[in-house]
């Protein structure tokens, strides 16, 4: 255990070096992600055996309780980052506000532990146990309400690029929703120590619990930091973040003016076969603003422009499969033709829209 401990602890500084850096994708969001990696290790320090001083291994300690009122804000503002969002739907002091509360009642303890006598403090245990435990629920609901923001955050975002994006190919973001899960057991063991400590049990558990709080961050800071690494720039200045429509002043002539645009240029052109199609990309050939496009067919085609976009590339699909020559062409090279970049991604999007995969519904016009 004490070799996973240091390993891990080793490798989050070195990912921490590594990931202020790199100069590859969102520069900012990796310096974010560092900095939440970094924290991550100092918690894993306290628990390794680097043969350090009593007193660099007690101010660690302490250090490292304030540090995780970062650790959810950090989280968030690098999910926000990674998408081209503003940092922070608020003043970003208030969100550090916690650990500088945190960080006073810290030195407020040591400063009380330094002074007292021993005497004093067992006297005083009960009322120092429970400061103790409403500090540990504290960070407990502090982690969780970040958490929770964040996922929701992801998957606010993840809808985003279905509004600018027609392949989602090199887009991964389920690592990140993997990460907020991971953050969530971390809580999940936090809880459980929490109430382990509360009945008395603690000592009973102890290996236990810090075993798998050990487990839990070192897996978190390998996974986030190799992932963060391997992952592509989300965005490069071709998300387009939209608000509702509510003050739109479209009349019906508008619509129908707009609609014909599309209907034409979607069949003259075929633009769905450039994988890489966008949003932008759209705009400029039918002489609309991307916002104003966007909403054309979210309220008057009732789809994203993922969707619009994916629906004719699968119709093109069908089409392609009934006339094709199976002795000389594949499902892949039909995928190719249409627009996508890999199988599975035609896979999912056939299935999506036809009800069945590829396979069967050559099965069925056979």
């Amino acid at each position: 255990m004490q070799l996973l401990i240091n390993f891990s602890a080793f490798l989050g500084f070195f990912l921490s070096f590594i990931l202020l850096f790199h100069k590859r994708g969102n520069r900012s969001a990796n310096r974010l992600l560092a900095i939440l990696i970094l924290i991550l290790s100092i918690q894993l320090v306290k628990y390794a055996e680097f043969g350090l001083f009593e007193f660099i291994t007690s101010t660690l300690a302490l250090i490292s309780s304030v540090l995780i009122f970062l650790l959810g804000p950090l989280f968030l503002f690098y999910t926000r980052v990674l998408f081209g969002k503003k940092l922070a739907s608020q003043p970003i002091y208030l969100h550090f506000i916690p650990s500088f509360i945190a960080l006073f009642i810290a030195i407020l303890m040591v400063v009380y532990i330094t002074i007292v006598r021993n005497e004093e403090l067992v006297v005083n245990e009960k009322l120092l146990s429970t400061l103790f435990f409403v500090y540990m629920f504290v960070q407990i609901v502090h982690m969780l309400i970040y958490n929770l923001k964040t996922y929701r955050t992801i998957n606010e975002s993840f809808d985003a690029l279905k509004e600018s994006f027609s392949n989602l190919d090199k887009i991964n973001v389920r690592w990140l929703k993997h990460v907020s899960i991971g953050f969530t057991i971390i809580i999940c063991i936090t809880i459980f120590f929490y109430i382990m400590l509360m009945t008395g049990d603690y000592y009973t558990f102890s290996h236990e619990t810090d075993y798998g709080f050990i487990i839990a961050i070192s897996l978190m800071i390998n996974y986030a930091g190799f992932r963060a690494l391997n992952q592509p720039e989300i965005i490069s200045g071709d998300l387009v973040v939209f608000s509702k429509y509510s003050n739109s002043k479209l009349t019906v002539d508008d619509i129908e003016e707009y609609k014909s645009r599309i209907l034409y240029f979607m069949l003259a052109d075929q633009p769905y076969q450039e994988s890489n199609f966008k949003l932008i990309d759209m705009a400029q050939q039918v002489s609309l603003s991307p916002h104003l496009l966007s909403q054309v067919l979210n309220e008057h085609f009732q789809q994203n422009f993922f969707e619009f976009v994916n629906s004719y590339r699968i119709q093109m699909a069908k089409e392609k499969m009934k006339e094709a020559n199976w002795k000389t062409q594949t499902i892949l090279g039909v995928a190719f033709e249409v627009g996508y970049n890999s199988k599975s991604a035609f896979n999912r999007a056939f299935k999506k829209f036809q009800g069945s995969t590829p396979s069967q519904y050559l099965r069925s016009i056979g």
